[in-house]
């Protein structure tokens, strides 16, 4: 009996220990050089980050995205350039309001909660706005410009009429 026991015993402590070391490979953390503080509707923001194996060592997970889903359930997917030890993924975020975010790949899928996008401020909406506009109104400008000079040109080529002075 005792000897079923310490057989018993020993297998347990060789499982739990295969166990953990079997585990021991499977540890991915995505790590960003900086986060904004603030995403801001129809502004594109730059998200650099890396893949750490066991939060210590760059790896190459291969290719990878960030994903986003907004308020109304529309989930956007920006890829991810890999340089060496560093992915950079460009985001614009259409709408204001709470979007989840997740990167993930072949191997690794990190969700990273949410984040709140403000809507466009005054000045990038006076800027959009202006990028519109202005070509329009300069072309409406030149317009009115041209039929304003018209008349004067048609006058002065004219002839002027002959009078007879006797």
């Amino acid at each position: 009996m005792r000897r079923t026991l310490r057989i018993l015993t020993a297998t347990a402590v060789l499982v739990v220990a295969m166990g953990a070391t079997a585990l021991a490979g499977s540890i991915t953390v995505v790590t960003f050089d900086e986060v904004p503080a603030q995403f801001q509707a129809g502004i594109s923001h730059s998200l650099s980050f890396s893949i750490l194996s066991h939060g210590k060592e760059a790896i190459d997970a291969g290719p990878m995205s960030v994903l986003f889903q907004g308020p109304d359930g529309e989930t956007l997917t920006f890829e991810a350039r890999h340089d060496e030890d560093r992915y950079t993924a460009e985001v614009t975020l259409p709408k204001s309001g709470q979007w989840s975010w997740v990167v993930t790949g072949d191997f690794v899928r990190q969700e990273l909660g949410t984040v709140s996008v403000a809507p466009p401020d005054g000045i990038s909406g006076l800027l959009t706005a202006l990028r519109v506009g202005l070509p329009i109104a300069t072309l409406l400008a030149v317009i009115l410009l041209i039929a304003q000079v018209s008349p004067v040109l048609r006058v002065w080529r004219r002839p002027a009429p002959v009078t007879d002075v006797v």
